[in-house]
């Protein structure tokens, strides 16, 4: 019995070894494509190792590749990883108007210098605050922590005391409800 524990442990190792060889001969390669994305050196070395640690957990597909197969995957894990960073950056950056109080919704910079595009963010701004506050608060607060907090529905749900899965459903009524709000008013 204690042979075949002997096999494991050098498997293992073997495999610790193959991922840190691929971590030492990619890493540059996966920063520099985060960086082209973001533009942030800092952001892209930390969507790397998250990069790093979702490929760990596809080991066992990541081996079986051939070495430029290996390379391929690797660069469309971080990718698709810089990707969702930016996407969530974008719904943050839209939502966080919606949040903001009235009053400090005159000190937002614009770096448009155009006025019209100034005025026009500004009532879109105005407009979206109000269409939020029509929904009930459980609504708005869902919201709040999906878009603006970037909450998962998991960590959500600890928030505010709910099941996980009633808190998807809440959000798709959320959503309808804005839906059907804009359509209404455009009616």
């Amino acid at each position: 019995m204690s042979a075949s524990l002997a096999n494991v442990k050098p498997n293992v190792e073997s495999v610790s070894n193959i991922i840190e060889k691929l971590y030492r001969r990619n890493y540059l390669s996966m920063k520099q494509k985060a960086y082209y994305i973001t533009r942030d050196a800092f952001t892209a070395e930390d969507l790397v190792q998250e990069s790093f640690v979702r490929l760990f957990d596809k080991q066992q597909t990541l081996l079986m590749l051939a070495e430029d197969q290996q390379y391929c995957y690797m660069m469309r894990t971080v990718h698709n990883a810089t990707l969702n960073y930016v996407e969530k950056q974008k719904k943050k950056r839209l939502w966080i108007h919606i949040f903001n109080n009235e009053n400090d919704m005159d000190n937002i910079s614009d770096a448009s210098s155009i006025p019209e595009q100034c005025y026009e963010r500004k009532e879109q701004s105005k407009w979206m605050e109000q269409l939020l506050k029509s929904l009930p608060g459980r609504d708005q607060q869902l919201l709040r922590n999906k878009y603006l907090l970037g909450l998962t529905d998991k960590e959500s749900a600890h928030l505010l005391s709910l099941p996980e899965a009633n808190v998807r459903s809440y959000l798709t009524r959320a959503r309808r409800r804005v839906r059907e709000t804009i359509n209404n008013q455009r009616t």
